[in-house]
């Protein structure tokens, strides 16, 4: 093609523009849409499934200590553990509250968080976690790193007499207001989240990176 050309030159420009201008529109979609799940008002129990536990589950929910606005969770040696060899991690698992709009974060600090209504480890659903990159005083978070684990790495929880190993099958990243990734599955999972690319513009992180495992060990 001959560049020269002035009238070839714009067509050329024009269609690159148009095409940026697509993409931009479509990721800005995927990314930014909320999920229609999740409406103003009610809470993330009201939008999903319920999800039965056993007593296993049970007395796993009882254990972790619940973060609320006002003070710290009290950790003892009863507290459910997650390790993440891979990124160094060994955190105590506390609850974090369902809310109007998603769940409770405030006192999370280093903790790895349990969402209140998924499933719990060994289950037969979907377990999910959540955590940091960024504490409020910039030091790094407990999944600051989250970007170094890939498909075959381990995360397993500790509960007692009890270890869930999962396997990491999948990482992927999802716009800051999706639900999909903490539904219920067929089959036992674990997902972990946290926050991803910050926009000065928002003033907020408007992605979620999210890490995919399946479990590979029975309790025991």
């Amino acid at each position: 093609m001959n560049l020269q050309n002035p009238r070839r030159l714009y067509l050329l420009m024009w269609g690159v523009g148009t095409l940026m201008v697509a993409l931009a529109v479509f990721w800005g979609i995927r990314l930014f849409m909320p999920d229609p799940h999740l409406k103003a008002g009610i809470t993330p129990l009201e939008a999903l499934p319920e999800v039965k536990l056993d007593n296993a589950g049970k007395r796993f929910v009882r254990a972790l200590p619940v973060l609320d606005n006002s003070t710290a969770p009290t950790l003892d040696d009863d507290v459910p553990v997650m390790l993440i060899p891979e990124l160094e991690v060994e955190q105590p698992i506390v609850e974090l509250p369902a809310e109007v709009g998603g769940w409770g974060i405030a006192g999370l600090g280093g903790y790895i968080g349990h969402l209140e209504g998924t499933d719990v480890p060994g289950g037969e659903g979907n377990t999910v976690f959540a955590g940091h990159i960024s504490l409020s005083d910039g030091s790094p978070g407990p999944l600051a790193n989250i970007e170094r684990l890939s498909p075959g790495d381990l995360i397993t929880v500790r509960f007692g007499r009890h270890t869930y190993t999962y396997e990491v099958v999948l990482l992927q990243q999802v716009g800051a207001d999706h639900l999909d990734v903490i539904y219920p599955t067929a089959e036992p999972t674990l997902t972990l989240i946290t926050c991803s690319r910050w926009s000065w513009l928002n003033g907020r992180y408007v992605s979620r990176d999210v890490v995919v495992a399946r479990l590979v060990t029975d309790p025991g």
